[in-house]
């Protein structure tokens, strides 16, 4: 499923499941990136503090990688979390001010590079998309992958499959028709260009 969603939507429960949004912008336009976390059956659901200490893990541990292949001028601005269980379930944000190291020349915003999630069951509902936006234009020869970029993308790629907060949250997929979530156990990445409009030459899945 896309990591990309509209603030529009309906909610949608999730079993176990904690969405963190990480909002960005460039230029007046926003950009944002989903991941969820699931916390363990039968475990006592997450209280605003806790879901605060997941934020500040996610700025200081994932949102620090991904600056830096992100061009300068991104600007990460807010990260959110909530307790997707049901309506009633714990919220946190936190105003933040983070911003991308990358290069100062960058590709238009319908270029980007997909991360796909795995998990160990098959079908789409149990996969995941995550989108590298405002990429430096020596992120790419051609349509082709940098290879010089690969070491900071296996870094990022590590940080996103680890467990926060002394493993109470599990880095997941998480499935709105299902109702729930499913560990990560994998993260995987073409050596081609992305683009979020489904368009171009790669595609995630």
């Amino acid at each position: 499923m896309p990591d990309l969603v509209d603030e529009s939507d309906a909610f949608h429960y999730m079993l176990r499941t904690v969405e963190v949004v990480c909002f960005a912008s460039r230029s007046g336009e926003e950009r944002r990136n989903v991941i969820h976390f699931r916390y363990a059956d039968g475990s006592a659901r997450p209280t605003a503090t806790e879901l605060m200490n997941l934020l500040n893990d996610v700025e200081l541990a994932l949102i620090d990688e991904q600056e830096d292949v992100t061009c300068v001028g991104t600007v990460w601005y807010q990260v959110t979390a909530r307790d997707m269980e049901d309506v009633n379930g714990a919220t946190a944000s936190k105003s933040i001010s983070r911003v991308g190291t990358g290069g100062t020349q960058v590709f238009p915003g319908s270029v980007a590079f997909c991360l796909s999630k795995r998990t160990a069951r098959a079908g789409r509902s149990f996969m995941g998309r995550l989108y590298l936006f405002d990429l430096s234009e020596d992120f790419f020869n051609g349509d082709d992958l940098n290879v010089g970029y690969i070491p900071a993308l296996n870094q990022f790629t590590a940080a996103l499959l680890l467990p926060r907060q002394a493993g109470r949250f599990v880095p997941s997929v998480g499935s709105r028709r299902l109702g729930g979530s499913t560990p990560i156990n994998a993260i995987t990445y073409d050596l081609i260009a992305d683009t979020q409009n489904r368009r171009g030459k790669g595609r995630g899945r």
